[in-house]
């Protein structure tokens, strides 16, 4: 057991997604996204002021938003994600607050 011999074949940026749209071109899949892209950072920024001003649900559902316009494997996703929860950790901290001064 040695090391292979056979060369490693080189990955063009975007061939992955070749087959997925064959009428478009990568230029046009490129500039989708990075509209997609655009809307997605500004669902998040709408997101992050409405969580400042204790809008919880509505920050989670800015950041939905902003979820489903970006693909699976961006980075954003996590932080989005991460956002998501923090908002519904604090929606669920402010029910049961009510809940425990109502007695």
């Amino acid at each position: 057991m040695g090391k292979p011999t056979g060369k490693k074949g080189t990955v063009t940026p975007g061939a992955a997604y070749s087959h997925a749209m064959p009428g478009k071109s990568s230029k046009a899949f490129d500039e989708d996204t990075a509209v997609f892209m655009t809307m997605s950072q500004e669902f998040r920024e709408e997101g992050n002021k409405l969580f400042q001003k204790k809008d919880h649900e509505g920050a989670m559902l800015k950041y939905e938003k902003a979820l489903k316009l970006l693909p699976n494997n961006h980075i954003d996703v996590a932080h989005l994600r991460t956002n998501m929860v923090t908002c519904y950790k604090w929606h669920l901290y402010a029910i049961f607050i009510s809940i425990v001064f109502q007695f």
